[in-house]
């Protein structure tokens, strides 16, 4: 009887232990299947906002609903684009910067469009685009900035307005002295049931802007079955010549610099083929400025040494550089159709 005993005992002991190695053995494969990695290409465009976008978004996670959310970034150039490399990404972020314009020449001079029409087919074939400022022109419809030598990769059915005479200057004055670096603009955030503003709609927000395009819609400039409705998700609420006016270089004629942009789109989300696309025109990866003052003027500077004329805005508080990198981390997300709108809604 005590042998039995013993055995029961036994028995009992080896079931439990079975059962908890069992048991461990499905809680540790549940969690590797709940977890969901974004793949996302940056693009290389060879300035300092590269770094700044790899940074944020390179190894963000969140969870919802047990299930844990990781972004994984790789930078990929020209070349990778040529030879075909953005397959088996999600999504592919491309940041402000004036390489795509020399670049554009590249493509249509030795590789016969190859470079645009691949980021067309992987955004047609389901991937996902987030553009930036620059990123954003070179996504738009023709005629862009230094067109017709430059030409777009037009898969996004809108147009980008940067006027070398004007919204240009703000980045020219830059290139000639290394000085300015941008101004506060606020964008007025639409309640367009987008998840991306979630919590924001209504909300007028300070941006930095630098050169950047406002958007519009061209009523339909070529009638390819491919576009999706533009959706527009903000509006330019101030026009970045009254915020912080300044005036041209004199190789463009000098005078006062005049914007077109209050009103316009900011923001912008569509579609392409099976893919999802959002636009942004100002800069959502860098830091801006808060109370500011009621005078314009005492904001900028605006001076002229050897090198030519500068512009530096000085007034109001800085924001941390991370102020509205919930935008751009909900735009990667929601162009990666790897989770759900309530999901995105919880990135902050």
């Amino acid at each position: 009887m005590k042998k039995k005993i013993f055995y029961i005992l036994i028995a009992m002991f080896l079931l439990a232990n079975i059962s908890s190695a069992y048991h461990v053995t499905i809680v540790s494969k549940t969690f590797k299947n709940n977890r969901v990695i974004l793949k996302i290409a940056v693009y290389d465009a060879k300035e300092p906002l590269v770094r700044i976008t790899k940074n944020m978004l390179d190894n963000f996670s969140f969870s919802h609903k047990n299930i844990s959310y990781v972004f994984n970034v790789n930078l990929l150039d020209f070349q990778d684009i040529i030879m075909g490399r953005l397959d088996g990404y999600d999504v592919f972020e491309v940041p402000g910067g004036v390489i795509y314009y020399p670049q554009s020449i590249k493509d249509n001079v030795f590789y016969l469009g190859r470079w645009k029409r691949n980021i067309r087919e992987f955004i047609a074939d389901g991937g996902g685009y987030v553009g930036t400022c620059g990123g954003s022109t070179i996504a738009s419809q023709n005629p862009i900035i230094f067109w017709p030598l430059v030409q777009s990769i037009g898969f996004v059915n809108i147009k980008a307005d940067v006027d070398v005479l004007n919204e240009g200057q703000y980045i020219s004055q830059y290139l000639f002295t290394r000085i300015g670096f941008g101004i506060p603009i606020k964008i007025s955030i639409k309640n367009s049931g987008n998840p991306i503003f979630f919590g924001h709609y209504g909300e007028n927000r300070s941006i930095r802007w630098w050169a950047s395009p406002s958007l519009y819609d061209p009523n339909s400039v070529r009638n390819n079955p491919l576009f999706g409705e533009i959706k527009v998700l903000a509006t330019y609420a101030e026009e970045p010549s009254e915020v912080a006016p300044i005036h041209r270089q004199l190789l463009f004629g000098g005078g006062k610099v005049k914007t077109h942009q209050k009103g316009e789109y900011a923001v912008i989300a569509t579609s392409y083929g099976n893919g999802k696309v959002v636009l942004f025109g100002p800069h959502p990866e860098y830091s801006t400025w808060l109370n500011i003052s009621s005078s314009p003027r005492d904001n900028i500077k605006e001076g002229v040494s050897w090198r030519g004329k500068w512009y530096l805005w000085v007034g109001g508080d800085e924001t941390s550089f991370d102020y509205n990198w919930w935008m751009l981390r909900r735009a990667i997300a929601w162009v990666s159709n790897k989770m759900s709108d309530d999901a995105i809604k919880e990135i902050n």
